[in-house]
């Protein structure tokens, strides 16, 4: 088992078999092969083999007689690699003994030669590693033909592994069999992991080489969540990730539950939350999520993986789709944003540019490919009659962009009012803003626009000069800096003061982490990936604006990014809560079970009852459970006392029905109350125990008990620290009733009650090991 951590930027898990992507795009179809079939897969191994050694005999004397004998070496190394009987035997034996098919174990072997090469100190062999990559590809070609397959031709459930995947190449994976993805390269700021996000597939990027350890046909597991690879996993972690997958579904489905409610605080202020989407399809995610509309629809993906240019119609139809599915409510189309990292070849982006993030794209190629600019306004402008359609222009950097944009539109609305063609006069104008330029001159952009909407993506790329998608400056792309947050707050000051609604649509909207951070900023308007919307939903409708307010304020104090994270990480917890204290009995087998596996029985009853429990963080729920007194192993607990908190206000009658009905045996739940939040946690002042006391011992014991009671001190030595405590200072009472022996202990000054020092000091330490048992029976608390 090998993991790799990586940068986690789609969440969820995902366990299934490789794909390893490289340059020829191969997929192994198959891993194993039945024991009839050995000696004909043998054979195609052979001819695969004659075939590869055929090439690189033509091809090394093709080169022989251009360029010389010297230039023609490399294809005899290559031939004396393929022909080497060390690795005939070892590819023999694999599909012989382990009835590996011969194309995994071409992969397999090939890649193991490659990470020793790698692994070599000699720089000159260690570049040779391409050579087995070669040597690979030409075997798999042979063996393959024609079932070379590309992302899109993909027909069954795989796990892509790439070194890179471009955001026309993830745009275009089938979510029906792509379930997953890892890179070696990116960042979470790249365009491919913002589609993966929208595919709503688990995703990691960044990992750094791999490719070398894992072949196609392998079991993986991809943890979108902790940014976590695992190649060959074990049983154990198998069965573990699996666990984890349906708690991430059961998590989803109570979710989903708040589909039809607003996203509403609880001082009753509404958030705006609307969806981001790249495709039309995306929009009934936005709807099954009761989304309040769509904030930001990247339209530039209707130009990415196809060779030709999306005609006016088609723009329209895909625009008036997503129009009509929104039933009334806004839909915010961003003209194209194309360049940097989406390049499209037909419109003059040079693939030459030094530093294409800040070169040719978004609104600066749309000006200077006009015809393209305006066949998109023109299908924006006619799908505007169809409901509340606004357009947005992406990174604008100077007034001079933002009027020249407003003027072609301008020009195009006489067009279309020239040709009779009905469109929306009083369409709504706004811009992106994602650049420090815009945020400096925010006061004259807000003049000119009737809305703003921040794309911290790109703003703090730039803010922080570093490239959304390398992984080797990832740890410095972070929306947690200080000085992301200052232009934030100044960009919201300038909408507010110039009365224009200004909302956050990139990735930082959709992380739970920042919400409180932007509803205290001001932020009314969030505009988040579909499969976000919910979680995010969650925290609005459990915190106050004041208390928003005061953590943005905080925040705004720190002075790096790393406190300012791990500030919100403590913080962001909801504000409203409501404490609820059960009483329950422990008894039976449950006696016997730890106090962390006690903690873990009331986590699974609170998810089998689907509380609306306080979460500390994340898709996962966990409880916030709060023992006053642990019981000891062995003791049977008719009086005990559990607190933990919700998020709604329980009808107290309802809880403890649905807890009874779902307490797994000898866990007996008979009281539930709510607790003031101003009331002070709950700890045990004192506690009666009971045991009974075998007949040839009780006349001693009785004694005991009386001579200890009856002393004003009486001190011991714990054996399980070796310290010394006075077993009187908290014994309240002590007596003997028939068979029974019954104390009340006190808590001492650490809040610990210690029966067992009683039972030691009247010499009976040894009952509960014989069958004796030892009841706590009533707690009182403070």
């Amino acid at each position: 088992m090998h993991r790799l951590q990586g940068i986690a930027v789609s969440p969820g898990v995902a366990i299934g078999e490789a794909m390893v992507m490289d340059h020829e795009g191969f997929r192994i179809p198959r891993r194993f092969v039945g024991r009839d079939a050995v000696e004909f897969e043998l054979e195609r191994l052979e001819k695969a083999i004659e075939a590869s050694a055929g090439e690189i005999e033509r091809n090394r004397d093709a080169v022989a007689r251009e360029l010389g004998d010297d230039y023609a070496a490399i294809f005899s190394a290559h031939l004396q690699m393929l022909r080497d009987h060390r690795l005939h035997s070892e590819l023999v034996e694999m599909i012989r003994d382990r009835h590996y098919s011969p194309e995994y174990t071409v992969s397999r072997v090939m890649r193991r030669y490659a990470k020793v090469f790698q692994g070599l100190e000699n720089s000159y062999l260690s570049e040779r590693v391409n050579d087995i990559f070669d040597l690979e590809r030409r075997l798999l070609r042979n063996l393959l033909g024609r079932r070379r397959e590309e992302l899109d031709d993909v027909r069954s459930p795989v796990l892509v592994l790439a070194h890179n995947l471009t955001p026309s190449e993830t745009a275009n994976l089938d979510r029906q069999f792509v379930q997953g993805f890892v890179t070696e390269e990116g960042g979470p700021g790249s365009h491919t992991a913002i589609v993966a996000g929208a595919l709503e597939i688990p995703a990691v990027v960044g990992t750094g080489p791999f490719l070398t350890d894992v072949s196609g046909g392998d079991l993986v597991i991809i943890d979108g969540d902790e940014g976590l690879v695992i190649l060959h996993p074990d049983e154990e972690t198998i069965a573990r990730y699996r666990h984890e997958a349906e708690e991430h579904r059961v998590w989803s489905a109570r979710l989903e539950t708040l589909r039809d409610l607003p996203a509403e605080t609880a001082d009753g202020t509404r958030i705006q939350l609307m969806g981001n989407i790249e495709f039309p399809h995306e929009v009934q995610h936005c709807v099954e999520r009761g989304s309040d509309g769509v904030g930001l629809y990247r339209t530039e993906f209707l130009y990415l993986g196809t060779e030709i240019e999306p005609t006016e119609e088609v723009h329209y139809e895909a625009y008036a789709s997503v129009v009509k599915a929104m039933n009334g409510k806004p839909v915010v189309i961003r003209t194209l944003d194309l360049g940097a990292d989406k390049i499209v070849r037909n419109l003059g982006i040079g693939t030459d540019q030094s530093n294409p993030a800040l070169g040719l794209r978004s609104i600066r190629l749309s000006l200077r490919n006009l015809p393209v600019f305006r066949t998109q306004l023109r299908a924006i402008l006619r799908a505007s009659v169809l409901g509340d359609v606004r357009v947005m222009f992406p990174l604008v950097s100077t007034l001079l962009e933002l009027r020249q944009s407003k003027m072609v539109l301008a020009d195009v609305m006489e067009d279309l009012e020239e040709r009779n063609v009905p469109f929306n006069r009083d369409l709504r104008v706004g811009m992106m803003v994602e650049v420090p330029s815009a945020v400096i001159m925010i006061e004259p952009f807000v003049e000119e626009m009737d809305f703003m909407s921040i794309g911290t993506n790109d703003l703090i790329q730039y803010t922080l000069a570093v490239d959304r998608g390398n992984k080797d400056v990832a740890p410095l792309y972070n929306a947690s800096d200080p000085a992301v947050l200052r232009l934030i707050n100044m960009a919201v000051r300038a909408a507010e003061h110039g009365d224009i609604p200004v909302n956050v649509c990139g990735q930082m909207s959709g992380s739970p982490t920042y919400t409180m951070l932007l509803l205290g900023l001001g932020l009314r308007q969030l505009s988040v990936r579909p499969s976000a919307i919910p979680e995010i939903k969650k925290v609005c409708r459990s915190v106050t604006i004041p208390h928003c307010e005061a953590v943005a304020k905080h925040a705004m104090t720190l002075e790096n990014a790393r406190d300012v994270k791990n500030y919100l990480k403590e913080d962001k917890e909801p504000m409203v809560r409501h404490r609820v204290r059960i009483r329950f009995r422990k008894e039976g087998d449950l006696r016997l079970i730890s106090h962390r596996d006690l903690m873990r029985t009331f986590e699974r009853l609170f998810r089998r009852a689907q509380l609306p429990l306080a979460q500390t963080e994340g898709m996962h729920p966990r409880a916030r459970l709060r023992f006053p007194s642990a019981l000891g192993l062995g003791i049977i607990g008719l009086d005990e006392v559990l607190e933990t908190e919700l998020t709604e206000a329980p009808s107290t009658d309802e809880l403890l029905a649905s807890l009874q009905n779902h307490a797994p045996p000898g866990l007996g739940i008979y009281r539930v109350d709510v607790v003031p939040p101003d009331t002070a946690k709950a700890a045990i002042r004192r506690a009666t125990y009971e045991m009974m006391i075998p007949a040839d011992r009780r006349s001693e014991v009785s004694r005991r008990a009386t001579e200890l009671i009856a002393s004003p001190s009486c001190t011991i030595e714990q054996t399980s620290n070796g310290r010394s405590v006075d077993v009187r200072a908290t014994l309240e009472e002590l007596e003997m009733e028939d068979d029974v022996l019954r104390m009340k202990i006190s808590a001492a000054a650490d809040g610990g009650i210690s029966p067992r020092n009683v039972l030691t000091t009247l010499g009976i330490d040894d009952l509960p090991e014989q069958g004796s048992v030892l009841t706590r029976s009533c707690v009182e608390l403070r």
